[in-house]
This record gives C-alpha cells, sequence and structure tokens, in this order.
C-alpha cells in the first residue's frame, strides 16, 4: 500500500489496524459457525444435507474392514439408492476423513463447510483490495462472512460452499489476466472456473457470465479470436464439467445438467425470471444491499492495479 492509499484509507491510517481488524473479521467470522458446531444438520436444507450424509456414510463403510458384512453391505446399498447430482467430492473427502477419525462424525463435513467458506473469504478479501482498497475489501468481507443466509450456507453438507469458493478465485484470477494478460492466470481461471462448475453445475452460469463481461470489457474481439490463451481458458473451463457430465448418458447427474442448466438457458430472456429473481435476493440479502453494491461497482472509477 502506497502513502497516498495509506493516507485515504481509514483503516490503513494506523499500520496494526491494516492487519488487525481484517483478522479480528475473520476470527469472528469464523467463530459464530461454530455455534451449535455438533447439531444434526437439520438447520438448512436438511433433506440434501441428509443425501449427502448417507453416500459419505456408504463410501466410508465400504472402506471398513472391522465391520460385518451385514452392516457394510446395507450403507452400500443405501447410499447406491440415493440420486447423484454432482461429483461426490465433498463426500469423499468427509469418509475420507471419517477413516481417519476412525468414526463417523457429522460435525466433519461442517468443519469442512466452514473451511471451504473461509478460504473464499480470503480470496474475496485479496481481490477485493486490489480493486478497491484496504476499506473496500474489510466490508466486502465483512458482508461476505456475516450476512445470516451465509452463515447457514456455509456450514452446509453440499458442494456449495466449495462451489462458492471456486467462483470468487475464478473471479480473481480472471480480473489478474484481464489486467496483466499473463499466461498463468489465464490457465488459473479456466483450471478454477471449470472446478467450480465441476463441483456444481449450476456455476456455469457464474462463471460464463464473468468470462463474458471480461471479453467484452477487452473490446478486442478479432484480436482475442486468434488468442491461444482465451482458447486455453474457455476449454479448460468446459472439458472438467463436459468430461463428467455428458458423458455419463442416463446418469441422474448428466439428466440434471442437461434439464436444469442447458434446459433452463432459455429464462436468461425472459423479464418475470429477473423479477423472482430480485424477490429471492431481498429474501436473502436485502435489495438495498445488493443495489448499494452494484452502483458501486458500477460509478467505481479507480485503477485496479495486480
Amino acid at each position: 500500500m502506497s502513502l497516498n492509499e495509506k493516507q485515504q484509507s481509514f483503516f490503513g491510517r494506523i499500520k496494526w489496524t491494516a492487519w488487525f481488524v481484517p483478522l479480528v473479521v475473520f476470527l469472528i467470522g469464523i467463530l459464530i459457525r461454530f455455534v451449535d458446531f455438533t447439531d444434526q444438520p437439520l438447520d438448512f436444507n436438511p433433506t440434501r444435507q441428509l443425501r449427502s450424509a448417507i453416500i459419505a456414510r456408504g463410501i466410508y463403510y465400504a472402506h471398513l474392514d472391522e465391520v460385518s458384512i451385514e452392516k457394510k453391505e446395507a450403507a452400500v446399498k443405501f447410499a447406491s439408492q440415493m440420486s447423484i447430482y454432482e461429483p461426490t467430492i465433498f463426500e469423499h473427502l468427509v469418509a475420507w476423513s471419517y477413516l481417519v477419525l476412525g468414526d463417523e462424525q457429522l460435525w466433519v463435513a461442517r468443519l469442512w463447510a466452514i473451511l471451504f467458506w473461509v478460504l473464499g473469504g480470503v480470496g474475496l478479501f485479496m481481490f477485493s483490495r486490489e480493486i478497491f482498497g484496504l476499506d473496500g475489501a474489510i466490508i466486502a468481507l465483512g458482508f461476505f462472512l456475516f450476512l445470516p443466509f451465509g452463515v447457514f450456507a456455509s456450514r452446509s453438507f453440499q458442494p456449495d460452499p466449495l462451489m462458492v469458493t471456486g467462483i470468487i478465485y475464478t473471479a480473481w484470477f480472471l480480473h489478474k489476466w484481464n489486467v496483466t494478460n499473463q499466461w498463468k492466470y489465464a490457465i488459473l481461471s479456466g483450471l478454477v472456473g471449470g472446478f467450480a462448475v465441476l463441483v456444481k453445475a449450476g456455476a456455469i452460469l457464474f462463471v460464463g457470465a464473468m468470462v463474458s463481461s471480461v471479453l467484452i470489457s477487452r473490446k478486442k474481439i478479432k484480436q482475442d479470436f486468434f488468442d491461444r490463451k482465451v482458447w486455453i481458458l474457455v476449454g479448460l473451463i468446459l472439458i472438467q464439467p463436459l468430461l463428467y457430465y455428458l458423458f455419463k448418458v442416463g446418469d441422474t447427474s448428466s439428466k440434471l445438467f442437461l434439464n436444469w442448466t442447458l434446459g433452463l438457458a432459455h429464462l436468461w430472456i425472459s423479464p418475470s425470471f429477473y423479477m423472482r429473481w430480485l424477490i429471492r435476493v431481498d429474501n436473502l440479502i436485502g435489495l438495498f444491499a445488493f443495489f448499494l453494491g452494484l452502483i458501486g461497482v458500477i460509478i467505481y472509477s479507480g485503477s485496479a492495479k495486480p
């Protein structure tokens, strides 16, 4: 941070507040997520969390030797009856954690979800600081960590916390690629963006919108068409989810992607869709906060530095 930036920053005027305030925000954001930490996962979308818990149990018991054949077969059979909507990355991670602990503890899933969300907060803070400075980064971080919906969602045994983190880092790397035009950021954008879509297919709407916005803002349509970085970036985003979703013909996850992602693409041009979307946003965060943030991004005239 330059001397001029320190003078303009509220939290940067005193040296120790530049690191102390973000640290306190992180610590409080983490601590509030540990309230009722070992409770059963019934506070947020319990049906979906129960499904993930059953799948994780099946994976766990399938690798256990110190258990009866009947109990193992029952757990695996029950898990196989669950619909698979996306790769069971989270469920496998939790099951492996059970194996390390030597016991099935559902709070492990909550711990991983919180970790993913906090890692997303780190990326958001770093990204926001490059664009809006220290003050803006702290405000963005506070909103991300203390929004009530985010607190509940970040404790959920679902792929969403990992997906959200992937989207945040994709946005950050896209920004750095747009500013520096370096190969490493093009590759990182593609890898992380593709992973976010692989984790949950709905992420393609966010990742696709961000990539399109960056390419449009560059105003280099002809040059970008022949730019290998652009093709590598887009290719890396698409290859990961395509290999999983489209080649699993007849699988539930493939049907979900085709019916609930591609099949609903026509809603993008439907005015009523955006009206319902705004109602949903109002219920989750409030329209005042949403439009305040949107206006702030639009009128911001500072120069971002990578």
